[in-house]
């Protein structure tokens, strides 16, 4: 659709026109990572500070697991979307600018209602060599404020709904100029709007829009020496010669600079490097019922029973049967599966009886666990934390 170019008035100056979107999405799929808190979706790690476990809740890997095929294949392309939004970016840089094909109707239209062109001959030859160098096709109009003020708010709105009205296109650019007739208060009231269609967006760019604006509004402002058709003439002669330019853009070598950073941290975090916090990456992931702490016997610091084969502080070997494979988790103790709220819910999702678990319930619970991780291709976590 439409959008503004840019406009100007006699009190209030010129003004550059915006075109900007908004994009919003659903906080659920963004990384998360919570303190001693279950989510949906996540995955219970453990670290140690001071001689002490301290546990975290994440939905992202904060440490790669490269034996599974499907992690290796998430991974690979999520790293491949990162570095081709890097690639959009980097090609945004570098502005050339292209003609737009002239496959439209290209009629060239000044509807001076007003009587305010003097040299309508000149004007048209200006906005031709403008559309025979960029294929946009300009159209001018001039009225009274009284036309657009019985039923708009702003010069802009009538402006979008009158190009809408007249082109089914969108590689017209539509300047209108409006002014007050009655001048018994000895001030030439007038303001003027530009309209430009989505399609000349990759000519009509910031940079081209403030050289028309400013050089617009300068010469408005000079009356002895332009009328209103001589001061547009003015402006489209100032732009043509460097509508087409190639050149740089600093805005976007800032936001490829920007998105590269934010690239880079995600690359990162996807091979298990959590570059904001250091202990992340030292995190060791914490299945069902590996909660229960024990004490090294060399340095007295505190590690969890069943995920090392030796101590986490000092290197000592854990005794055997709290090493992996020989350790029986207790799921039962595990605080996971603890009441969350006095109504007997957990924060698992699971429903005990209402005296709490009994020896039946862990016994079916663990049993239910076994059958279903020996039918399943998915790790502990993944179906302790996703439904268990």
């Amino acid at each position: 659709m439409p959008h503004s170019s840019g406009g100007g008035s006699h009190s209030g100056g010129s003004h550059s026109g915006s075109h900007s979107g908004s994009r919003s999405g659903s906080g659920s799929g963004q990384s998360r990572i919570s303190k001693n808190t279950y989510f949906p979706g996540a995955i219970r790690y453990v670290y140690y500070q001071n001689g002490q476990p301290v546990y975290f809740f994440t939905n992202f890997a904060v440490k790669p697991d490269f034996k599974d095929i499907k992690y290796i294949a998430k991974t690979f392309f999520r790293c491949l979307f990162a570095i081709f939004i890097c690639f959009i970016s980097f090609s945004t840089i570098k502005r050339k600018a292209y003609k737009l094909n002239m496959n439209y109707d290209t009629q060239i239209q000044i509807l001076d209602e007003m009587n305010v062109v003097s040299d309508r001959e000149s004007l048209y030859d200006s906005l031709l060599r403008f559309q025979d160098e960029t294929g946009i096709t300009p159209a001018i109009l001039t009225i009274t404020d009284k036309e657009w003020k019985e039923s708009y708010s702003s010069l802009e709105k009538y402006a979008y709904d009158w190009y809408v009205d007249h082109f089914s296109d969108e590689m017209h650019w539509l300047i209108v100029y409006a002014a007050d007739t009655d001048l018994s208060d000895d001030f030439d009231d007038w303001a003027w709007e530009g309209m430009q269609g989505d399609s000349t967006d990759s000519i009509l760019k910031r940079r081209e829009r403030d050289v028309f604006n400013s050089e617009l509004q300068k010469s408005l402002l000079q009356r002895d020496k332009y009328d209103v058709g001589q001061a547009i003439t003015f402006a489209f002669d100032e732009l043509t010669p460097i509508v087409m330019d190639t050149y740089i853009e600093k805005d976007a070598v800032l936001s490829f600079v920007v998105t590269s950073i934010f690239a880079i941290i995600f690359i990162i975090a996807q091979f298990g490097v959590h570059p904001l916090n250091k202990k992340y990456r030292m995190a060791k992931k914490c299945p069902a019922g590996y909660t229960n702490q024990e004490k090294c016997e060399y340095c007295n610091g505190l590690y969890l029973a069943g995920l090392h084969k030796k101590c986490p502080q000092c290197g000592a070997p854990i005794p055997l049967q709290n090493q992996p494979g020989t350790y029986q988790p207790d799921i039962q103790s595990d605080p996971v599966f603890k009441d969350k709220e006095a109504s007997g819910k957990n924060k698992a999702s699971y429903t005990y009886g209402k005296n709490g678990p009994t020896s039946e319930d862990v016994a079916s619970k663990i049993k239910n666990y076994e059958e279903i991780l020996k039918a399943s291709d998915k790790d502990e976590e993944d179906i302790y934390y996703h439904g268990l």
